[in-house]
C-alpha cells in the first residue's frame, strides 16, 4: 500500500445533506440507553444519574430527578407510566408515573448492572459484570430479585463475569452476551441461550472479541454487534451464527432492526451502518457527529433516534436516507473499497487492479475536482485533513475504466 499526497487544486466548503439531525438534549452527560413508549414519548438515561424525557418526539426534552447519581446504563418500559433503569453500583430505580418520581429498589450486588428487559409487567431480567455471576431475575415487578447461575461453564473458573446485554423473545427464551474468565489472563466472549426463563444458559457461540448488544426480530432471526466491526446474525435462534461483513473497524454498540431485512448499528467516531437486505449489505450514514453513539431505536420505517457521549441525541425522519438524490455511502462502490468512511485525516482507495497509467480525483458535490494524483498501485492512502466537512465524489481513471465511488469528511 502506498501513501500519497494529492495535489490540493482547491478547497470549497461542502456542505452535505442530513441524514441525521442532531437535537437539542440539554445536557452534557454521555447517554447509554433509549426507550420508547410511544411514537411521541420517549426515555433516554445516562451517566451521573441522568434521565431525560421527550413526549413530542424529540423536539423538546425535559430532565428528570432520578434520585441518583450512579451512572445509568440501560432502561427499559414496560408500559406509558412504569419503567426501571440500571447502572453503577448495583443501581435499581423505578417509576410508576412516567419519569415523574422514581424510587431506589432493594440493591442485589454492588457490581455494575449494565441491561434491563423484561418480558411483561412483572417478569424482569437484569445483567451485569463482577466477581459473581450477575443475572438476576424478578417476578414480582422488581420488588424482590433472584441471582440466577450461570452453571454452564467448561474449566476453572475464577468468579470473573462481564454481562452486556440481555433480551427475551418470550417468557422463556432469552439472549445474553458477556465474557467469563478461565485464568487471569483468559476469557471467553460468548453469546448464551436459556429456554427455562434463566434457570440454565446453553453457550451458543464463543469469540474473543468483545461483544456488546444483542436484539431479536423474531423468534429465530437476531443479531449481535461488538467489537472491531462485529456484526452477527442468526436466523435459526441461535444455533448457527453468520459474521457479517460490516465495513468498518469501529467497535459497534448497539442494533435495532424494524424488520428482518431493515436495521441500524451504532458505535464508535459517529458511526452509523444501515441494511436493507437484512445485514447481507451495510452502508454508512451521515451522522454528522464523531460522538461515540451507545444506542439506536426506531419507532417506524423512517423515524429513529441515535444516543451518546456529550449529550448527543439525533434523529432521522427518512430512514437515514440522503436528501437531495444522493446515495447511501456504501462501504463499495462501483469496484472501490473506501475505508474508513466517513473519516477525519486519511482515507484508503482500493481496486481489485491499477494499471500503470491511472489517475484518482477526488471531487465537491458540483462535480468541481479539488485533489488529483497518479495511481500506480491497487491500493492508495490519501490525506483528506485538508478538506472541509462534507461528501466528496472519488474518480478513478485509466485506460480500462472509470470507477467511481464516494466518502464523507467529517
Amino acid at each position: 500500500m502506498k501513501k500519497l499526497l494529492c495535489v490540493l487544486l482547491f478547497t470549497l466548503p461542502v456542505v452535505a445533506p442530513a441524514q441525521w439531525t442532531a437535537l437539542t438534549s440539554g445536557t452534557s452527560s454521555n447517554l447509554t440507553s433509549i426507550c420508547f413508549t410511544d411514537a411521541n414519548t420517549a426515555y433516554v438515561a445516562g451517566s451521573g444519574g441522568a434521565i431525560l424525557k421527550t413526549i413530542d418526539e424529540g423536539k423538546t426534552w425535559t430532565a428528570l430527578s432520578s434520585g441518583t447519581d450512579k451512572s445509568l446504563y440501560s432502561i427499559y418500559f414496560t408500559d406509558a407510566r412504569v419503567g426501571y433503569a440500571v447502572g453503577a453500583n448495583g443501581t435499581i430505580i423505578k417509576t410508576t408515573d412516567g419519569g415523574v418520581t422514581w424510587t431506589a429498589l432493594p440493591i442485589v450486588t454492588s457490581h455494575y448492572l449494565t441491561s434491563v428487559f423484561f418480558t411483561n409487567s412483572d417478569t424482569g431480567y437484569i445483567a451485569g459484570s463482577g466477581m459473581d455471576d450477575n443475572i438476576f431475575k424478578t417476578t414480582d415487578a422488581g420488588s424482590t430479585w433472584t441471582l440466577l447461575v450461570n452453571n454452564n461453564h467448561a474449566g476453572p473458573d475464577l468468579g470473573l463475569y462481564s454481562y452486556s446485554s440481555v433480551c427475551f423473545t418470550d417468557d422463556s427464551t432469552g439472549y445474553l452476551t458477556g465474557a467469563f474468565c478461565t485464568s487471569m489472563w483468559g476469557c471467553t466472549v460468548m453469546i448464551a441461550k436459556t429456554i427455562d426463563g434463566g434457570l440454565r444458559w446453553e453457550y451458543l457461540y464463543q469469540t474473543g472479541l468483545g461483544l456488546s448488544s444483542v436484539r431479536f426480530v423474531n423468534a429465530n432471526t437476531g443479531f449481535v454487534t461488538g467489537a472491531s466491526g462485529t456484526i452477527l446474525k442468526t436466523i435459526d435462534g441461535g444455533t448457527d451464527w453468520e459474521t457479517l461483513s460490516s465495513g468498518t473497524n469501529r467497535y459497534l454498540y448497539s442494533v435495532h432492526f424494524i424488520d428482518t431485512i431493515k436495521g441500524f448499528v451504532v458505535g464508535d467516531s459517529g458511526t452509523i451502518l444501515k441494511t436493507i437486505d437484512g445485514g447481507a449489505t451495510w452502508t454508512a450514514q451521515l451522522s454528522g457527529t464523531t460522538n461515540l453513539l451507545r444506542s439506536v431505536y426506531f419507532t417506524n420505517s423512517d423515524t429513529g433516534y441515535a444516543v451518546g457521549d456529550h449529550g448527543a441525541i439525533l434523529k432521522t425522519t427518512n430512514g437515514g436516507t440522503n436528501l437531495h438524490g444522493l446515495n447511501d455511502l456504501s462501504i463499495k462502490h462501483r469496484g472501490l473499497n473506501i475505508y474508513p468512511n466517513p473519516s477525519t485525516d486519511l482515507v484508503t482507495i482500493e481496486t481489485l487492479a491499477a494499471p500503470a497509467r491511472s489517475q484518482l480525483s477526488v471531487m465537491s458535490l458540483n462535480g468541481e475536482e479539488i485533489m488529483a494524483c497518479k495511481i500506480t498501485e491497487p491500493k492508495t492512502t490519501i490525506d483528506i485533513s485538508n478538506l472541509k466537512s462534507g461528501v466528496y465524489f472519488v474518480r478513478w481513471t485509466s485506460d480500462l475504466f472509470v470507477k467511481m465511488g464516494k466518502f464523507v469528511r467529517y
